[in-house]
């Protein structure tokens, strides 16, 4: 019956396109795809990987064993973040992210990597929200790849200001403590992890992750976002962890 009305629903309301507003058909990856085929990679297969955003982290303190991003944050990869993370569609999150690791599965990115882990929202985004767009990223490329999600390794926590709304010289200080290690910890230790986030603009959300992570005995951190904004990363110290 709820396939029947799941159907019924598609014939009355297709399914749109949220970058070109194109009807959608049962092989898209959640947009069109002529759409897919023109979002602006900046991980491809057959091309290399090892690139700016992997560089914004030689000079940070941590090691991080490799790190790219999916896509350049264009006007189109914005409407899609937009949609997936504002609009209630965490289902083209999941979906995209599986299409991207599966159209990578002849490169070596995921290779060694043990555990795929979602940064974390603050619990009371998350109750608003209704989920976190990183974990449904993160479900996607588990789905083509295999490797397991591991969850409640690193909580949010305390008061802070929402990032997008934040001068990149603010960034850091917003999450700089904001990242704390949980019990569950030894999930990860002595493995290589995979951090997903979805944007990736001055780096500090994602690094403050990292390095509350890596407390965690012999883990080792790999980095991917779904959109890379091509900014710069703050100085860190060892000291501000």
């Amino acid at each position: 019956m709820a396939h029947l009305l799941r159907d019924l629903f598609r014939l009355v309301a297709p399914p749109r396109c949220p970058i070109c507003n194109g009807r959608l058909y049962g092989d898209s990856h959640g947009i069109c795809r002529p759409c897919w085929q023109m979002l602006p990679r900046v991980a491809y297969e057959g091309g290399d990987w090892h690139g700016w955003v992997e560089r914004k982290f030689w000079a940070q303190p941590i090691p991080i064993v490799r790190a790219t991003a999916m896509f350049y944050y264009t006007d189109k990869v914005r409407s899609i973040v937009h949609t997936f993370k504002y609009h209630q569609h965490p289902e083209l999150a999941t979906t995209l992210a599986r299409a991207w690791a599966e159209e990578m599965s002849g490169e070596d990115f995921f290779d060694g990597v043990e555990a795929i882990v979602p940064l974390p929202l603050h619990p009371l985004r998350r109750l608003r929200r209704g989920y976190n767009q990183s974990e449904r990223l993160a479900r996607g490329l588990s789905q083509a790849t295999g490797i397991p999600v591991v969850e409640g390794v690193v909580a949010r926590h305390g008061k802070y200001a929402q990032q997008a709304r934040l001068e990149r010289h603010e960034r850091w200080a917003n999450v700089a403590d904001k990242f704390r290690l949980r019990a569950k910890g030894h999930l990860v230790a002595g493995r290589h992890v995979l951090l997903v986030d979805d944007v990736f603009t001055s780096g500090s959300t994602i690094l403050a992750c990292a390095l509350a992570l890596s407390q965690v005995p012999g883990v080792r951190i790999s980095l991917l976002t779904f959109a890379y904004a091509n900014k710069t990363l703050p100085k860190v110290h060892p000291a501000e962890d």
